[in-house]
């Protein structure tokens, strides 16, 4: 392929050829080929594929045959309880993802029982840690008479009251499969429609039966995008011999490879220091890093705590960030790499600065005063020299990589109040949140497209409508013209 009239930032208007999934040649006039595919870009910025650094893919591709149940498209019970009402059963159950409390308070098995008690339900919370089933759920389950599983809450007399925590793996076995090849396909075409050509699969549940299905759907071509997956101690150091007979393809196929160790923090029940440095010093052992759930204060000082007691690992990430005050920004640039200590890696901190939208007035009527200011950070990380990046955490959040830039920059809520606007980051660095992982911080957005968007890269790219110039003020996914991975057009407006 030959992208003519392209805008590569600080380069101007040149032409790119794509060969054999990698670009060839740059030049301001280079001349088709026989048999090349022309593309015009009609002077639209030419950018490096973007990278969602957290997202949960088969979560989100069971919301396809889910139930939207909190904001934005549900604010009250009223509306909660039509959609229910409404909704129609798969595989015999309903579910609901994405609720709050806002919408109709505190929710157990006897609540859904009042909206709905015909058929099986279960109900997720926007945060993922818990799943609320009715009565007809629990008695498919039988969980009133035996069961001893960690995570259900059960009442005085030792019934199930219909909240589970951090159950999901073992609801998943129990409840008939929501996720199809269809689906899954679905929310790639999606991703890829915004720009992303790579993405981490970030769920702590994942182990090497999650790894053999996320090898299956790129081989059945339902996934489009490169896959990092984080997860258990289990998931297999390499791809092994799923991609047989594709070997000798032109273009090759996404490719799989395995992340970090996932740990889940809760202030709540918290290991000891050394209980969770020898997990991480385990992950070390695998040459993996570590993935740190942190999203409360607690959280990110005890996790950065560890990691200074363990040494810190290429690949060793803080997820979320939630709340970072001053002392845990102290902390972890500690463990940031100096000049005289080239063997030392820095952390990656993984944050997700669009809930400041999508939750930031719910942010500001519940969150301690103390804490906003420290929500989802932006500038003071940056310039502390850390190595900041961010993930959509869909379905928890929105897959919109564009959105969260934009929040990025922006810091408004829905409702138009704006989070500390002295976080704010540049259009520039916000794009930079979606670049892929590298072992240094990536300041300098013209150096970083000409070292991406050069002879030799891969040609993940993503084609805008219009400059960069114009771009930077809009920030939305509506400029995504086309979206290439290994030269190969998989998303974009071309495709809608």
């Amino acid at each position: 392929m030959l992208i003519r009239n392209a805008e590569i930032f600080s380069r101007g208007i040149v032409s790119v050829r794509i060969v054999s999934g990698k670009i060839q040649e740059i030049g301001a006039q280079l001349a088709p080929v026989h048999d090349e595919e022309i593309l015009d870009a009609h002077g639209g910025a030419l950018l490096p594929g973007l990278h969602d650094h957290h997202l949960h893919l088969f979560a989100l591709a069971a919301t396809q045959n889910s139930v939207s149940c909190g904001p934005p498209h549900v604010t009250n019970f009223h509306e909660f309880q039509e959609k229910l009402h409404r909704a129609k059963p798969h595989h015999g159950t309903i579910r609901g993802v994405g609720y709050h409390e806002c919408v109709a308070g505190e929710l157990d098995r006897q609540a859904l029982d009042r909206v709905r008690s015909d058929l099986p339900l279960r109900i997720q919370h926007r945060t993922g840690a818990l799943w609320i089933l009715n009565s007809r759920a629990i008695e498919a389950l039988q969980l009133d008479n035996s069961t001893d599983l960690p995570g259900i809450e059960r009442d005085a007399h030792g019934h199930a009251t219909g909240r589970f925590f951090r159950c999901d793996n073992w609801l998943r076995e129990r409840f008939p499969s929501s996720v199809g090849r269809e689906d899954l396909a679905c929310v790639s075409r999606k991703l890829a429609n915004v720009g992303i050509t790579s993405l981490s699969d970030a769920s702590a549940s994942n182990r090497k039966a999650d790894w053999n299905a996320f090898a299956a759907s790129i081989r059945r071509g339902a996934i489009l995008q490169n896959v990092q997956v984080l997860g258990d101690f289990d998931l297999p150091a390499k791809m092994e011999h799923i991609f047989a007979g594709r070997e000798s393809s032109a273009t090759p196929l996404p490719a799989l490879t395995r992340g970090a160790v996932k740990i889940l923090l809760q202030e709540t029940a918290f290991p000891t220091l050394d209980e969770l440095a020898t997990k991480i010093l385990r992950a070390h052992a695998q040459d993996r890093g570590v993935a740190l759930h942190c999203v409360t204060r607690a959280e990110l000082i005890f996790a950065t705590s560890s990691l200074a007691q363990a040494g810190i690992h290429e690949g060793d990430r803080i997820e979320h960030a939630s709340v970072t005050p001053p002392d845990a920004i102290e902390l972890l640039t500690t463990l940031a790499p100096r000049e005289h200590d080239a063997g030392k890696c820095s952390l990656q901190i993984v944050t997700q600065p669009h809930f400041l939208f999508e939750r930031g007035d719910s942010y500001l009527d519940s969150v301690d005063a103390c804490d906003l200011p420290w929500l989802y950070r932006g500038r003071a990380l940056l310039d502390a020299g850390l190595r900041l990046r961010a993930g959509s955490d869909a379905p928890y959040g929105d897959l919109d990589p564009w959105q969260s830039m934009r929040s990025a920059v922006e810091r408004k809520t829905v409702s138009g109040k704006v989070l500390d606007e002295r976080e704010a980051l540049s259009p520039e660095e916000a794009f930079l949140l979606f670049a892929p992982a590298t072992h240094e911080p990536i300041r300098d957005f013209a150096r970083f497209l000409r070292e991406r968007i050069a002879p030799g890269q891969l040609a993940d790219l993503c084609l805008l409508d219009r400059p960069w110039q114009e771009a930077r003020h809009t920030l939305s996914s509506e400029m995504v013209h086309a979206t290439f991975r290994a030269g190969v057009f998989i998303g974009g407006k071309a495709a809608r």
